[in-house]
């Protein structure tokens, strides 16, 4: 489907919305003039999950993307996710709205490790 010059893939939530959602989860990189708002890894990864989980960019599977995008990111950067049955549980409950931006990015630092 095209709207004007922009294509829209079906599987984007409202295609009128397409530029605000790409907006949303690019939240990580935002910045005040040169002062970074997430100025760390892990604090990027975090804004990226919320970003995913809380902002639906996809008409489908923003919780399954949302720790897949985050274990490429972390990979990209010689770290990965620790696989644990936590891990779908709190990715729900970021869906959910019951976690604090603060409180997930704690929660990530635990489960980062180097690559080996």
């Amino acid at each position: 489907m095209v709207r004007g010059n922009l294509q829209c893939p079906h599987d984007i939530t409202n295609e009128g919305e397409i530029r605000c959602q790409a907006t949303k989860v690019s939240w990580p990189f935002a910045a005040f003039g040169d002062q970074e708002l997430f100025p760390n890894l892990t604090a990027k990864v975090t804004a990226q999950i919320d970003a995913i989980c809380l902002y639906r960019p996809f008409a489908e599977g923003n919780k399954r993307t949302a720790p897949v995008a985050a274990d490429v990111c972390l990979r990209l950067d010689g770290y990965r996710l620790l696989p644990s049955d936590k891990v779908e549980s709190f990715f729900w409950s970021i869906a959910r709205g019951e976690q604090q931006l603060e409180d997930s990015q704690a929660w990530l630092k635990k489960q980062v490790t180097p690559l080996a």
